[in-house]
């Protein structure tokens, strides 16, 4: 007998939320931004130049973050941990070319509206359906469509879930959280379901976004638990109860003990080449772009060499974003286009003395997703304190529930820097109160 058709998915949602309103919310996020402080772009360049010439390793925006406190709380990587090694590079480079070459042939030309046509990027995608559904070809896809209109993101998670691959899964799990389209993170919920992966393959990323500070994603995140069915997950749910709220401030735990925030930031694409890669100096460095300049169309200098005059190579990444979206720009430079890709990260800082009285207000909030997560899975509602959940529902299973330690980023993981996300010091230096 044919195996029956799977039953379509119904999220419960908390809020309802749509793409231009979670959009309009972004809008008010702050900016992070390399030239803030004139003339880091060029410092950057200069020490790079240097670096070159003398054989020494350039060590990358990091060597800012002393006299730049708006940078310092950025998650950016160091060492080993940002370089791609020789074949994921090589990889990257292939599809990188291949897929901006699919992307071209899929976008309208001659028309005011310059967001991919899905049918047609449904076609390009499937001409070399073999290419991209490895799963070397995740971080392209994921890099290159995750920004552009919803019908084409929704092709995105219809690659994803062609692939019976745990990245590809995990891949599904960030989108059911992240995406602001309500379809398309039903979606992604949908294929984890008819991919039938283990559930423990992407739990953790799940549970981190309940620790997200921003509400919308928390909300997400215990949506797709709920539609999942993950009973698996109450344990870890009881432990986040335990945990003040994402955006409340924390402290430090050091001497001071001083109170810091985490807060998601924004950063244009287009102006912050340097703050994510290196310069490049050789037309033989791999996956290689061109730094667009103001004032100057990017169309073609941004999709080949033609006329600019400095680059970036993408085998090495500082800074890698949660998610990205294009939005308006309100005084773009000449001949840049009005809207343009933003990429949105959690950045770190001290909290303001106004922060820090709110916090003590809020010590004793609820948390609201990770209770309606806990009260659809178990079907009880024992109030917000973890140890009357911790003993009612050891009560009804059959085995006690474990008291759990958050789970840590393995090395190697895609989404160590989602996951990382949680009370504790910054990994750089941060800078003084906003």
């Amino acid at each position: 007998m044919p195996e029956p058709l799977p039953v379509p998915v119904k999220i419960e949602r908390i809020q309802e939320h749509d793409e231009a309103a979670l959009l309009s919310m972004t809008r008010n996020f702050p900016e992070a931004l390399l030239d803030a402080k004139l003339d880091s772009s060029n410092a950057l360049m200069a020490r790079a130049i240097h670096c070159q010439k003398t054989g020494q390793q350039y060590p990358g925006p990091i060597v800012l973050c002393n006299q730049r406190p708006d940078l310092a709380g950025l998650p950016l990587r160091a060492g080993p941990d940002c370089h791609l090694d020789k074949q994921q590079a090589e990889a990257l480079h292939v599809l990188s070319l291949k897929l901006r070459a699919n992307l071209a042939r899929a976008t309208p030309v001659g028309t005011n509206d310059p967001r991919l046509n899905a049918e047609d990027l449904r076609r390009e995608l499937g001409s070399d359906r073999d290419q991209w559904l490895k799963p070397e070809a995740i971080p392209v896809l994921l890099q290159m469509l995750q920004g552009e209109g919803a019908p084409a993101r929704k092709e995105l998670i219809e690659v994803l879930a062609l692939m019976n691959d745990k990245r590809a899964a995990r891949a599904l799990a960030v989108r059911a959280m992240v995406d602001f389209s309500p379809e398309v993170r039903r979606t992604a919920v949908q294929r984890l379901l008819d991919q039938k992966r283990p559930v423990e393959e992407y739990r953790d990323l799940l549970i981190a976004g309940l620790r997200y500070p921003w509400l919308p994603v928390q909300q997400h995140a215990a949506e797709a638990l709920v539609a999942l069915a993950d009973k698996g997950a109450t344990s870890q749910l009881v432990e986040l109860l335990d945990e003040p709220p994402p955006t409340v401030p924390f402290g430090t735990g050091d001497k001071q003990n001083a109170l810091l925030r985490r807060e998601v930031v924004r950063v244009n694409h287009l102006m912050n080449c340097l703050l994510c890669h290196p310069p490049s100096f050789s037309a033989k460095d791999l996956v290689r772009g061109a730094i667009p300049t103001p004032n100057k169309a990017v169309g073609s200098a941004a999709g080949s060499y033609a006329g600019a005059e400095h680059f970036v190579r993408a085998d090495v990444t500082y800074l890698r974003q949660d998610f990205s979206v294009f939005q308006p720009v309100a005084r773009p430079f000449k001949d840049w286009p009005s809207h343009q890709r933003y990429d949105y990260l959690v950045r770190i800082r001290r909290a303001t003395p106004t922060e820090a009285r709110e916090a003590e207000k809020k010590k004793d909030d609820v948390r609201g997703p990770v209770l309606f997560a806990l009260r659809k899975l178990t079907g009880k509602d024992l109030g917000p304190e973890s140890a009357k959940w911790r003993g009612g529902i050891e009560r009804s299973l059959k085995t006690p529930v474990p008291s759990q330690a958050p789970d840590r980023p393995a090395a190697g993981d895609d989404w160590n820097q989602f996951k990382m996300i949680r009370n504790g010091a910054a990994p750089n230096a941060v800078g003084p109160e906003q």
